[in-house]
């Protein structure tokens, strides 16, 4: 019995941390809304990518920049953006190490798009996910890492939705991933 019971209180603190991770969470997001400034998209993935040009070394792997010249800034938060596109390169670069056929790239890419979003994309070379992980990838606490929480893709759509906005992922590609968001420009977003 002692065994069960010492289970059960790990269960219980579990919970009680994915609780308090879940509110930490949700202050995050809601404090977000506050600090809304113009942000310029590029120069928010280029500190992102400076960031993990280290990383793309370790791996044998470029990063591809293919920035869309005088996009209009977007309304948001200027520290919560970059995290997103540096949480999707970290993430794409990992996905690199997998690739054993032709060049390990990251790729991002900017564009203006129907003349009120602006639309970034970031896409790797490794090797894919099935289709079924693509529709459980932005649910909180799934993950296919081995130390993952399972806690990152389902952020970052919260920091994208709450800057009204979409992130998703192209279930369709074949090999690869591609993550894409859009954010409405700054004259389109409501501050």
């Amino acid at each position: 019995m002692g065994d069960v019971a010492w289970v059960l209180e790990l269960v219980v603190e579990q919970a009680q941390r994915a609780g308090s991770i879940i509110r930490n969470i949700r202050q995050f997001i809601q404090k977000e809304e506050s600090e809304r400034r113009a942000v310029d998209v590029n120069a928010a993935i280029r500190e992102a990518t400076g960031l993990v040009q280290n990383e793309a070394l370790q791996c044998n792997a470029t990063i591809e920049l293919e920035l869309q010249e005088g996009l209009p800034s977007i309304s948001g938060d200027s520290v919560h953006l970059p995290q997103v596109v540096l949480y999707l390169a970290r993430n794409g670069l990992e996905a690199t190490r997998d690739s054993v056929d032709g060049d390990r790239l990251l790729s991002i890419r900017t564009a203006f798009k129907n003349a009120v979003n602006v639309e970034i994309i970031v896409e790797d070379s490794g090797p894919g996910m099935p289709a079924d992980i693509c529709k459980r990838m932005f649910d909180s606490f799934f993950t296919t890492k081995d130390e993952g929480m399972g806690m990152g893709l389902s952020i970052c759509r919260s920091i994208i939705d709450a800057h009204g906005g979409k992130l998703s992922v192209d279930e369709e590609k074949k090999g690869g991933a591609a993550f894409r968001f859009v954010l409405p420009a700054a004259e389109n977003a409501e501050i």
